[in-house]
């Protein structure tokens, strides 16, 4: 009978505290002139969970953590003494670990420097890198001049079958049926036209003889672009090479060093673009311009 009576008496004095803490907010709010709407507003709490602390309900509230943060915003927000209104009721609040008091295995000089051998690694990687990348740029630039080439030889071939000379189609057909001497020799005279038609077909002019090249003096890296803008020539040039211009579409010329780089059409050549280490771009490489860069 007497565990049950102090039994009792706890629960009276644990209720007797929760109601002294849930009057001193109510008279806090009150004395600020605020309605609990506006301290919900205020605090976005719910209006439901301020009522009940205000009525000492703290069951009311949602699990721990809530209970000690809704009734520690709420004490703050009126000024009162949060920590010893939590030690009234009987709530604990969490306890944040001090981290800085942690002894970490591995020195912080050490953390801050890569190994060895992630330098070592990093430094194969990229000298693989670079090595791909040359290898790939001089298949492209022998696979571009071998299609130039056969697309010259291909245009070459195709204008030699376009013309089959023959002189009887040039020559009347009485001419064919009967022939005196007096008109064999007017026959010979009148046809040196179709000797020399027939030797300028047999001699074409090459189509890159024709076509711009791009000759690197020094060492510069060269770009060439479509009229879309795409690139279609990339890499540096070393000295000594050449890159010839497809002769079909615009192209421009953009270049890192303006001093190493020439411009040339058959045997005739352009003085350097620029000066040393000048960067140039949007230089036309179609023919009528070329050459008007190297007149200049």
């Amino acid at each position: 009978m007497s565990q049950n009576t102090e039994a009792l008496n706890m629960d009276m004095d644990e209720e007797s505290v929760f109601t002294k803490v849930g009057m001193l907010f109510k008279n806090a709010r009150e004395s600020k002139n605020l309605t609990i709407l506006q301290a919900s507003q205020e605090l976005h709490i719910r209006q439901l969970y301020i009522a009940a602390i205000e009525a000492g309900d703290i069951s009311a509230l949602p699990g721990h953590i809530y209970k000690i943060g809704f009734i520690k915003t709420y004490a703050r927000f009126l000024n009162l003494d949060s920590t010893q209104i939590l030690k009234d009721l009987n709530l604990q609040e969490e306890i944040t670990p001090n981290y800085s008091s942690f002894n970490f295995s591995i020195p912080l000089e050490q953390q801050k420097r890569p190994t060895l051998k992630i330098i070592l690694g990093a430094t194969t990687l990229l000298f693989i890198g670079s090595v791909i990348l040359y290898v790939s740029n001089n298949m492209s630039y022998v696979h571009e001049e071998a299609i130039s080439a056969k697309d010259a030889l291909d245009k070459n071939s195709v204008s030699n079958q376009s013309f089959t000379p023959s002189t009887s189609q040039n020559l009347p057909a009485s001419s064919a049926t009967s022939i005196t001497p007096d008109e064999t020799t007017t026959t010979i005279s009148t046809a040196p036209s179709l000797p020399s038609t027939i030797e300028s077909q047999d001699t074409p002019v090459l189509l890159e003889d024709a076509a711009v090249k791009v000759i690197a003096i020094k060492d510069a890296w060269v770009q060439v672009t479509d009229d879309t803008g795409k690139a279609i020539f990339v890499r540096l040039m070393r000295a000594g090479e050449s890159y010839t211009v497809p002769t079909t579409g615009k192209h421009h010329l953009n270049t890192g060093n303006g001093a190493g780089v020439k411009l040339s059409i058959a045997d005739k050549t352009s003085s350097p673009l620029g000066e040393e280490g000048k960067v140039m771009r949007g230089i036309s490489l179609n023919l009528d311009d070329v050459k008007k860069i190297i007149k200049e």
